[in-house]
């Protein structure tokens, strides 16, 4: 009986012992869980920080390079605004402003009419020439170059008075034309056969003076309209 007892309390010890053993070895691999749980937390709670960290960088970044559009935009405009100012000034100095340009087609259109008027008055001589009697053309000359005369004294009159160098030059240009139907008198009186080709050369001479006077005034009048603006 008593080793019965005893063997007894020799399986009790060692069902114990076991019992105890599997207990250690459960709380180890529970506090190795826990353990583990405890690292993984720490890293998941690491990369969100870390990931925290990233978002802020990329919207400091984001608001840099806003603020630097921003800037840039900014230039582009002031600086897309100075080309329209400049380009203004360059169409201020280069063009010409309406009314300058109508005195100066005025001033072309005088001497073109100028011009129409005395090739006029060489056709109309030419034309009586042809068909009137010598005594009655000699006289018509004479009663032409002396209407002449009287307009050219009241054109330099008018100039003194104005002190305008355009009516000058008018002036002198209606000498001219009054000293050449005084010529032609004298021509058809001494060279009768030459005087409807001698009136024809001075009509171009007179024809080719207005239209390069009327080009120079266009010329001149542009550039110095032109120095003004500038």
């Amino acid at each position: 009986m008593e080793e019965k007892n005893e063997k007894e309390n020799v399986n009790l010890k060692k069902k114990s012992v076991k019992k105890t053993q599997k207990n250690k070895e459960e709380k180890e691999k529970n506090n190795t869980a826990k353990k583990q749980n405890t690292n993984r937390l720490a890293d998941v709670i690491v990369k969100m920080e870390e990931e925290a960290n990233k978002v802020k960088e990329n919207k400091k970044i984001e608001d840099k390079s806003l603020q630097l559009s921003k800037k840039q935009k900014s230039e582009i405009t002031i600086k897309t605004k100075q080309l329209e100012k400049i380009e203004e000034e360059i169409k201020k100095q280069t063009t010409i402003p309406k009314e300058k340009m109508n005195k100066i087609y005025l001033r072309v259109f005088e001497n073109i009419i100028f011009a129409v008027i005395v090739l006029i008055y060489f056709i109309l001589i030419n034309v009586g020439y042809t068909s009137i009697e010598q005594t009655v053309f000699i006289t018509d000359l004479k009663v032409f170059s002396i209407i002449l005369i009287i307009a050219t004294i009241c054109v330099f009159e008018y100039a003194y008075k104005k002190e305008s160098g355009k009516y000058t030059i008018h002036g002198i240009e209606l000498l001219i034309l009054s000293i050449a139907s005084l010529l032609s008198i004298r021509i058809y009186t001494i060279y009768n056969s030459r005087f409807m080709s001698s009136i024809t050369s001075i009509a171009l001479l007179f024809a080719i003076y207005y239209v390069g006077k009327s080009i120079v005034i266009y010329i001149r009048k542009k550039k110095r309209s032109r120095k003004i603006n500038k």
